[in-house]
């Protein structure tokens, strides 16, 4: 399989053997505590600290496992606390975090980090906390002698070859085929002036459709030899 590259050159061919894009799931956490009259907060469970605490030990862990080879992240995208009425103390409160991982065993192990400072967390302050993940993708984990392939019939056409160092930090569905099956899933370029993927003015140069599809082609053609 294959994604267009914005920056790279139009059919240029991006390669990586091991890991080329992150795992990623969405995690939806709620807390609840118990809301009373803001004139006696000390009556209530207010979750606002419980969520202050994950949010710092989220960004700690991220400090902690920055380097390419140990990547994990944890992005924060969303949080609430109580309503917005100056009469209550905050009883709930929701907060959303993006996590990424160049490898579906880190993935697992960070996972575990949040899961076990959330026990913590919830113990500490006494408040109720549920999960929900979402739009889970493991990491896109191509295997070397696809890869070689793929570069191999690159250098016969003459393309412009990128070999990355560092996998991608976002995910890509494609990661499910090559949880069941041996494969690779590669760049094309779009275009050094080209923007970026889902800036607002980007734009699928159409030209690539037909060189790609060459160039899948003689893949087709090179497992019949």
């Amino acid at each position: 399989g294959f994604h267009n590259l914005p920056r790279y050159p139009k059919g240029s061919i991006v390669l990586k053997k091991g890991t080329f894009a992150a795992a990623s799931v969405g995690v939806a956490i709620t807390m609840v505590g118990r809301q009373t009259h803001a004139a006696h907060p000390e009556e209530g469970i207010n979750p606002a600290m419980a969520v202050a605490d994950m949010i710092s030990l989220m960004n700690n862990y991220n400090a902690a496992h920055s380097m390419l080879d140990d990547f994990q992240q944890s992005t924060l995208i969303y949080t609430r606390i109580g309503e917005v009425a100056f009469g209550t103390s905050a009883g709930d409160a929701q907060l959303m975090f993006t996590l990424r991982a160049y490898s579906n065993s880190k993935m697992s192990e960070l996972l575990k980090y949040l899961n076990a400072q959330l026990n913590n967390v919830a113990l500490k302050y006494g408040v109720a906390v549920s999960v929900d993940y979402r739009e889970p993708f493991s990491a896109v984990e191509n295997t070397d002698e696809n890869v070689e392939r793929l570069q191999m019939l690159a250098s016969k056409q003459n393309k412009h070859i990128y070999v990355l160092d560092t996998a991608f930090r976002w995910s890509e569905d494609f990661a499910e085929y090559l949880t069941a099956y041996k494969g690779a899933f590669m760049g094309i370029g779009a275009g050094e002036d080209c923007m970026e993927l889902h800036h607002p003015n980007y734009d699928f140069p159409d030209e690539v459709i037909e060189d790609a599809a060459k160039y899948l082609y003689s893949i087709a053609l090179s497992y019949q030899l």
